[in-house]
């Protein structure tokens, strides 16, 4: 009974690996997509219990996507010899973080050319006074009480743009004399959420911006689902890497703030510091 009953799992688990790439159906392929590495392991099993050739066909295709998809994500395109990049500090704050002095500290420790905070709350805004000496040039956008989004940079800020819903707050500076759009990002969560309307306002308002474009933030996706593969695509640019947990979820770990840029980058994690969101700091290539 048991290997039947794993059988039917599996095919069950293919299924959905494939329904997970069909974003365009439906909105919730991108959630689906989200389990893809799970759904991939239930696949293995099928290979090793399936009777049918047609079993261990399906089952070998949807593992197969999942590798293909998953790994190289993780792994991020982690070029270092451009001749342009960009450093720069992500962070998810929490609205009700408490312990700002110690986020401006590892800010400034990193030394970083831009900051991308997200949940910049009417609790804790005073964070952007208080890396006013620093990164004098600033532009929020103040969406709600909760859930602001804000760029800060050394050198001066241009054409500031904040998405049509919360998701994104844009703005232009220079990094070796050539003009740069810095994006930071808090997409919402996915199906059963209605925020459809929300992601595409971003994406549609990134790609149409001039090259070179670098996002960072809190995406409410992993490296591998469709909506960040829509948005670094919007940018033409590519994942950084490594991708590692910044979020625990009921336990779960989630690999979910993440930087693209025009060749990708390297990526370190820092303290949760007060928030249930560890921070990433990003050097970024800005060729492809």
């Amino acid at each position: 009974m048991l290997p039947i009953l794993i059988r039917i799992a599996a095919v069950v688990a293919a299924a959905l690996v494939g329904f997970g790439f069909a974003t365009g159906l439906h909105p919730a392929a991108q959630t689906t997509a989200l389990l893809r590495p799970m759904f991939g392991v239930f696949c293995l099993l099928g290979l090793w219990f399936g009777t049918k050739s047609w079993e261990k066909g399906l089952a070998a295709i949807a593992v197969l996507a999942t590798v293909l998809t998953v790994v190289p994500t993780i792994i991020g395109n982690q070029r270092q010899d451009a001749s342009d990049t960009l450093r720069l500090y992500s962070k998810n704050l929490l609205f009700q973080n408490t312990k700002l002095e110690d986020v401006v500290t590892d800010i400034i420790a990193a030394q970083v050319d831009v900051v991308m905070l997200q949940e910049v709350s009417v609790h804790n805004d005073t964070v952007l006074a208080m890396l006013a000496a620093d990164f004098p040039h600033q532009h929020l956008c103040r969406f709600s009480g909760w859930s602001g989004v804000a760029v800060l940079a050394r050198a001066p800020l241009s054409a500031p743009r904040c998405s049509p819903f919360r998701a994104a707050a844009a703005a232009q500076t220079q990094v070796a004399g050539r003009a740069v759009w810095v994006v930071a990002a808090h997409i919402p969560w996915p199906w059963p959420y209605e925020t459809e309307e929300t992601f595409a306002g971003a994406r549609d308002m990134i790609a149409q911006m001039a090259d070179p474009v670098v996002i960072a933030g809190d995406f409410n996706a992993l490296p591998w689902t469709g909506r960040v593969r829509d948005m670094a695509q919007a940018a033409r640019g590519r994942l950084a890497g490594p991708n590692l947990p910044t979020l625990r979820y009921r336990g779960v770990p989630l690999m979910i703030d993440l930087a693209i840029a025009p060749g990708g980058g390297v990526i370190e994690r820092r303290p949760l510091l007060g928030s249930d969101h560890r921070g990433i700091v990003a050097t970024v290539n800005l060729d492809p």
